[in-house]
C-alpha cells in the first residue's frame, strides 16, 4: 500500500493536525484489516505504528493534550521521552489511539468501493501517478452521483 501525502509548510500543528496525521498513518493497517481481516494484516505498518506512538506521546505527554492540566511530563524524564510512561499518559495515549483507529476504520469502510476501484485500476495499469489517481477518484465520484440520482438516492441539498 501507499499514501499520497501533501507536505505542509507549517511546522506548528494543532490537535486536529496531529489527529489527521495519526489517521493517515493508521490507514494502511486499517485497509489491510478491512480487506483481509485481522489475520491478514502484515508487519508493513510497523513504522507507521511507531510514528503514531511518537505523535500521541508528543500530544499527551509533552503538550498536555487530552488532559485537564497542561504539563509536559516528558520534561521530567532525564533519560529521554517515553522511557517511563506513567499510567495516565499510557491510558490517554491508548484511548486516543483506539478512538482514532476506530474513526479511521469507519471512514475506510465507507470508502471501500472507491478503494476497490482504485486497486483495480492500479492492477490494470501497473502504476498510477497522483494525477491518474485523482482522475479515477473524480470519475468514480461522478459515476456514483449519477447512479444515486438515477435511482433516487441523492441527498437533497
Amino acid at each position: 500500500g501507499f499514501v499520497f501525502h501533501k507536505q505542509g509548510n507549517n511546522l506548528l500543528k494543532t490537535k486536529g493536525d496531529i489527529e489527521h496525521d495519526v489517521r493517515v498513518l493508521l490507514g494502511g493497517m486499517g485497509n489491510e484489516e478491512l480487506f483481509f481481516g485481522e489475520e491478514g494484516t502484515t508487519n508493513g505498518a510497523h513504522n507507521d505504528i511507531s510514528r503514531v506512538t511518537k505523535l500521541l506521546h508528543h500530544a499527551v505527554a509533552e503538550m498536555g493534550m487530552y488532559r485537564k492540566t497542561r504539563l509536559n511530563s516528558g520534561a521530567l524524564d532525564s533519560h529521554g521521552a517515553g522511557r517511563n510512561l506513567d499510567d495516565e499518559t499510557r491510558m490517554l495515549m491508548e484511548q486516543q489511539s483506539e478512538r482514532l483507529y476506530s474513526e479511521t476504520r469507519t471512514l475506510l469502510a465507507r470508502l471501500k468501493p472507491l478503494t476497490e476501484h482504485l486497486a483495480g485500476k492500479l492492477m490494470e495499469a501497473g502504476e498510477m501517478s497522483l494525477r491518474d489517481a485523482l482522475f479515477e477518484i473524480r470519475s468514480f465520484e461522478a459515476a456514483c452521483h449519477q447512479f444515486n440520482n438515477k435511482v433516487g438516492l441523492a441527498h437533497a441539498g
